[in-house]
């Protein structure tokens, strides 16, 4: 009789273990149908985007896992233009996006602003036609702003230093020199992209064909596993992140064991 039962506990705990799996299994294929790419998971390896020295949900920290989309299933909205619909992802406006960037991993920052070359040492900005927030630049000696009674700003022709204040989460001032900025190849055309606790942008055009996914989602912490195994970085990981992924993963065995007694409450409330 002992016996027998110890049979059907486990065959109980089985049971469970493969209903939690299945779950698990229906989420996976439901990610990579959402994503549409062949990689929907990114660690993040770096504090670029955190927004305090502790984890958050929903800010991108260290140690964070992020599921992606394919460029193809997005448009994307940058920090200007989200501010004036507000569209906002991660804590601030606009769109996150992972580009390739040459000698490092990829790089997950939030796009700012949209440029296109004027072939003459000018830029067109569209996003910045209609933006409220406080920006100008500065060439020959002139600063093009808007001082309330008239605007000496141009979107289709920005040139020199670019400057934006009140900026982002933490209200900041910063500037992208537009003739010292990079871009790799063909047509000078691409988005500004920025770290949201980094000073300065990364100082660099990033073409859409180096934009390889948009970060979509967050799942808190779960990229600690794969830091820690690598040994990267480890020393970046918010303390509080380690402490709750602990506490996430002991979830797991008290859900299949919940699930289990759940189980077996109901079937003897039949008999």
């Amino acid at each position: 009789m002992i016996q027998y039962r110890v049979r059907k506990d486990t065959r109980n705990t089985a049971i469970a273990l493969v209903a939690v799996l299945a779950v698990f299994g229906a989420a996976y294929v439901g990610v990579i149908l959402y994503s549409g790419s062949s990689q929907p998971f990114y660690t993040v390896e770096s504090g670029s985007m955190m927004h305090s020295g502790n984890s958050k949900v929903g800010i991108i920290d260290t140690g964070d896992m992020v599921i992606v989309r394919d460029p193809s299933k997005v448009n994307i909205v940058t920090y200007v233009e989200g501010h004036e619909t507000g569209y906002g992802k991660f804590g601030d406006f606009g769109d996150v996006v992972i580009y390739e960037r040459a000698g490092s991993t990829p790089v997950i920052h939030r796009a700012i602003l949209y440029l296109e070359s004027n072939g003459d040492g000018t830029w067109n900005a569209p996003g910045l036609e209609h933006y409220s927030g406080e920006w100008s630049y500065f060439s020959g000696g002139v600063t093009y702003e808007d001082n309330g009674a008239t605007d000496t700003r141009d979107p289709g022709s920005v040139k020199g230093a670019l400057t934006f204040k009140n900026f982002g989460y933490k209200g900041e001032t910063f500037s992208v020199d537009l003739n010292t900025i990079t871009y790799t190849g063909g047509p000078e055309k691409g988005y500004i992209t920025k770290g949201d606790n980094n000073p300065v942008t990364d100082g660099l055009l990033v073409p859409e064909e180096r934009i390889v996914a948009i970060a979509a989602k967050e799942i808190p912490w779960l990229g600690c596993i794969k830091l820690f195994v690598t040994g990267s970085n480890t020393d970046r990981i918010p303390t509080n992140s380690v402490i709750l992924l602990i506490i996430a993963l002991a979830m797991i065995p008290a859900a299949i064991i919940g699930a289990n007694f759940l189980y077996k409450t109901i079937k003897k409330e039949k008999e």
